[in-house]
């Protein structure tokens, strides 16, 4: 197989893949997976160092776990680099680097990357190396598998060391370098400009849980910078004949949700604390698979998501209690790398447990590393009913950012994830908490911060 050029150029490419930018197995990923998963089996851990001792039926210690546990940490790190040294060595890994996609001199290391509209992506060397750069832009790869290594008829070769593409809609870029005989690795990534829709589908319940039936729901977003009335709008599934038509009072407010449901009592039921919610819809979406599209008072289309419970769509809400949330109102929710599982049953009328944001540019458009931890001030506040959060990143850090009443008592969790270094904003949504003093606090890795805000109503 070593003889095969297409088999070591397919394994080449699968190294460069899992091992560089944001691949399973650079050191960011990697240790991020064992801390978590040391953090999940921790409690557990404290019986069993109880009930049985070490290895050699010693009693030992909770810190003597946790040593453990860094030893083998500190030894994931690096691996990656290892690997592929030995994989050059070998003769399995071409020493040919592949092109760096990059935007304002910044190195773009998501193979799924959300970016605004009207975006450039510039296509180069990371360091001055020899050889020609070849791209595509609709999906094939620039290199020929048939055994002969050639350039593929689809190829664009670049003209010079660097070249920029506009990004307009939806692309996947595959890239590869070419010197003599040899290829680089491939490098692929997937832009998904953001959108504009005014009013969007940013959350769905089309199978609840046996356990926490509230029936079907879906919640939509007003993403614009203005109110809108809702008069003579409506909302349908894939089928024209289902339709809920919006009664003529109904007001979204800029930057506020409505959940609109099958059942109300059913949802309220359950949600007892949600006001922002219309109701009843006529008909409920598929199990396996539906659209939820929106239109205006001039049956135009505003906003369509089709899902399914396949993969790649995220699985568990299909009927095991979690809904699909659009991680940012953003996105595109067309696709379904925008979406994820819920944290327990959804966060109707408010924001998604699993939204998430991309870092703050600077003046210049460039992402900046910032150089320590800090909690700022949220903005405005006083408020009512939403604040702008925002934290800075050093490093890459397991991030929780909570919101606490004057008493110590957790309201929400806005963040608990892992994060890499950068500048992050986070909205809260008070709409639905009483007036008063409350405190956000932040933890990452070792650094504590709270501050204090105020709900005015």
């Amino acid at each position: 197989m070593k003889k095969n050029i297409d088999f070591k150029m397919r394994f080449a490419d699968r190294i460069y893949k899992y091992c560089f930018n944001d691949g399973i197995l650079t050191d960011d990923r990697v240790t991020a997976i064992w801390d978590s998963s040391c953090k999940v089996i921790s409690k557990a851990m404290l019986c069993e160092i109880a009930r049985w001792g070490d290895e050699r039926g010693q009693p030992y210690d909770y810190e003597h776990w946790k040593e453990e546990c860094k030893d083998v940490r500190d030894d994931l790190i690096g691996r990656a680099a290892k690997f592929v040294a030995e994989t050059k060595k070998a003769g399995m890994y071409p020493d040919l680097d592949p092109p760096v996609f990059s935007n304002r001199s910044k190195v773009i290391l998501k193979s799924i990357y959300n970016c605004p509209a009207n975006f450039y992506v510039k296509i180069s060397f990371l360091y001055p190396q020899p050889g020609t750069i070849f791209y595509t832009t609709d999906g094939t790869d620039p290199r020929m598998w048939d055994l002969t290594g050639n350039v593929s008829p689809t190829a664009i070769e670049v003209s010079g060391k660097e070249t920029t593409i506009p990004i307009q809609q939806v692309t996947t870029i595959k890239a590869r370098t070419k010197d003599g005989d040899t290829w680089s690795p491939l490098h692929e990534i997937k832009l998904i400009p953001s959108k504009t829709s005014p009013v969007v589908i940013n959350e769905i319940n089309y199978d609840s849980d046996s356990n926490f039936n509230t029936e079907d729901w879906v919640e939509i977003y007003n993403n614009s910078d203005a109110d809108i009335v809702l008069d003579g709008w409506k909302l349908k599934d894939s089928n024209d004949d289902n339709v809920f038509e919006f009664s003529p009072a109904t007001m979204l407010k800029q930057g506020s949700y409505l959940v609109v449901c099958f059942d109300t009592l059913a949802f309220k039921a359950l949600f007892g604390s949600v006001e922002n919610y219309t109701g009843n819809l006529g008909f409920k979406f598929g199990t396996e698979g539906d659209a939820v599209r929106i239109f205006d008072n001039d049956n135009s289309l505003v906003d369509i998501v089709e899902y399914n419970d396949q993969s790649p769509w995220p699985l568990s809400p299909a009927g095991k209690g979690p809904t699909l949330e659009l991680a940012n109102p953003d996105f595109d929710n067309a696709l379904p790398e925008s979406w994820k599982a819920s944290i327990d049953f959804g966060s109707p009328g408010r924001i998604n447990t699993m939204f998430t944001v991309m870092a703050v540019k600077d003046d210049h458009g460039i992402h900046k590393v910032p150089e320590i931890f800090t909690l700022s001030q949220n903005y405005p506040n006083p408020f009512n009913p939403t604040t702008i959060i925002s934290y800075n990143l050093p490093k890459s850090s397991h991030v929780t950012l909570s919101v606490y009443n004057i008493a110590g008592q957790l309201i929400e969790t806005l963040v608990n994830r892992q994060q890499r270094a950068g500048t992050y904003q986070v909205r809260w949504d008070a709409r639905n908490i009483s007036t008063g003093i409350y405190f956000f606090k932040i933890k990452a890795g070792d650094f504590q911060q709270a501050r204090k805000m105020m709900v005015i109503k």
